[in-house]
């Protein structure tokens, strides 16, 4: 899940670029806030390690796809990245 992913593959937008490292996320140029990875979950997930915030990050259907669950896990408000490549060019959405 470390990376950089764009909001429905826009990449080329800084204010939409998430970019994950092992210890943190964060959009743009930051703040970029502490995370954990939840091995238990049943899909790779990711939360902010910060008390009382409920939105995570899960992969999606394929490595390319991540889901941002705004409002928490099965609830509704999900937003879809799509991982960057190099050069941050804006990349097809959905991502195949």
């Amino acid at each position: 899940m470390q990376g950089t992913w764009g909001k429905h593959g826009r990449c080329d937008v800084l204010a939409d670029r998430l970019t994950i490292t092992r210890h943190t996320a964060g959009w743009g140029k930051g703040p970029f806030d502490r995370i954990y990875y939840d091995p238990q979950s049943e899909v790779p997930t990711i939360y902010w390690d910060e008390e009382g915030v409920v939105d995570n990050f899960v992969m999606g259907r394929t490595r390319n796809l991540l889901v941002h669950n705004t409002l928490g896990s099965h609830m509704p408000g999900e937003e879809g990245y799509a991982r960057c490549g190099p050069g941050h060019k804006r990349v097809a959405w959905p991502p195949r």
